[in-house]
């Protein structure tokens, strides 16, 4: 999908200027999509950093880490489910905090992108231009510091 909306639009460019896809140097088609993703980073802290940035998008909600998932049910028949519903929050809240801190991170590795690199994004599947991207084995420093944050829960991940 990446990929096509960037061919979409350095086909648009290319019909605005009187230009085609072949003409395009390497260099050109690079820049491009530095641009590209120049951009998309900044939406991206924006949507992500901001109040339900995580909490409010299924897409990328933090759940329960998988310990306490497994207890969660048992934790709702005791009447305990709030408590796990503020260990959600209070991760969520972190990682929402946390993602502006990620941005100059993001255009440093942007800066140092090869060409390869561009061509692995365009050619790969939706997880290319994030290698290594899996979820943390263990949680985040900054999540484990919201979770003893968390009013009543004080759980130690």
């Amino acid at each position: 999908m990446r990929a096509t909306a960037v061919l979409a639009c350095a086909a648009c460019y290319g019909l605005a200027f009187g230009l085609d896809l072949s003409s395009l140097s390497n260099s050109e088609a690079s820049a491009g999509l530095r641009k590209a993703l120049e951009q998309g980073i900044g939406r991206a802290v924006g949507k992500l950093g901001a109040p339900g940035g995580f909490l409010d998008n299924p897409a990328v909600k933090i759940p329960l880490p998988p310990k306490l998932a497994k207890a969660e049910g048992a934790m709702r028949m005791l009447g305990m489910g709030s408590e796990a519903d503020e260990l959600v929050t209070a991760m969520n809240r972190a990682a929402e905090s946390a993602v502006p801190e990620s941005k100059p991170l993001l255009l440093h590795a942007l800066e140092h992108m090869s060409v390869s690199d561009a061509k692995q994004i365009l050619t790969g599947g939706d997880d290319a231009g994030a290698p290594g991207a899996q979820r943390p084995a263990a949680p985040p420093r900054i999540i484990r510091r919201a979770a003893r944050a968390a009013p009543r829960t004080r759980l130690r991940l």
